[in-house]
């Protein structure tokens, strides 16, 4: 009877284990249960500040970048404007009397650290360039980089492109899908930027942690953000009682 039993048990184990070795093919196959399924994209109509909709594609990125922009205390801008900005202020900038030590700057070696910590498989910028190429060639892309790092660190000045990026909308899942307060946004911007931005920190960081206060925590490598939140949460919440 016993034997009988075990292998009765050992029969549906091995059943169970051919299930879950199944599993991860009928997954791609089939997609996500129905819960994960429901899509989270809703319908282009997007409601204007007077309460109608707006008539055309013109008209609804106009009010996305109205919305995007009161939310960070700003206002919109084109993009000459801006390009034209940047120029008169590098004009107008005397590096004469800059002195720049060889130490000052990223080596190759951060340069190529920071693009092979490129996470692969996230969303291009503008420049469209993968983080998987910066990841897997990064010693090829280092040399020509570092050039343009030497150029930006001259110069005090970096590649337009590296600032900002694009913005996409997200629905919170909640609120009506016609107005902007019902979404969120994520900033998609230069992966090539980010991995020279993580060069330049890497760089940077022992010289803030010698001079930044004992309860800072922003900008600090080993501490995130997420921190400060739950602190400041943590402390609302202590206050209550």
């Amino acid at each position: 009877y016993l034997a009988a039993a075990i292998r009765a048990c050992k029969s549906v184990l091995d059943s169970v284990k051919e299930l879950k070795e199944l599993k991860p093919p009928l997954r791609k196959s089939i997609g996500k249960d129905r819960a994960a399924r429901k899509d989270a994209q809703t319908l282009p109509a997007v409601q204007l500040e007077d309460g109608s909709i707006a008539a055309d594609r013109e008209q609804a990125e106009a009010r996305w970048v109205r919305h995007f922009s009161a939310i960070e205390a700003g206002w919109p801008e084109d993009p000459e404007t801006i390009a034209a900005e940047c120029v008169n202020r590098q004009r107008n900038t005397d590096l004469s009397a800059f002195a720049l030590e060889l130490a000052d700057v990223p080596n190759r070696t951060h340069i190529e650290s920071g693009l092979r910590n490129s996470p692969c498989g996230r969303a291009a910028g503008k420049d469209r360039i993968p983080t998987d190429f910066l990841h897997h060639f990064a010693a090829n892309v280092s040399l020509p980089l570092y050039q343009l790092v030497l150029k930006m660190s001259f110069r005090c000045a970096e590649p337009l492109q590296w600032k900002g990026g694009e913005v996409h909308q997200i629905w919170k899942r909640k609120g009506p899908s016609t107005q902007c307060d019902s979404f969120r946004a994520i900033l998609v911007s230069s992966a090539v930027g980010k991995a020279v931005h993580g060069a330049f920190r890497t760089k940077c960081a022992p010289l803030l942690d010698r001079v930044a206060a004992p309860l800072q925590v922003g900008g600090r490598q080993g501490y995130p953000v997420q921190i400060a939140v739950h602190t400041a949460r943590l402390f609302q919440e202590a206050t209550r009682h």
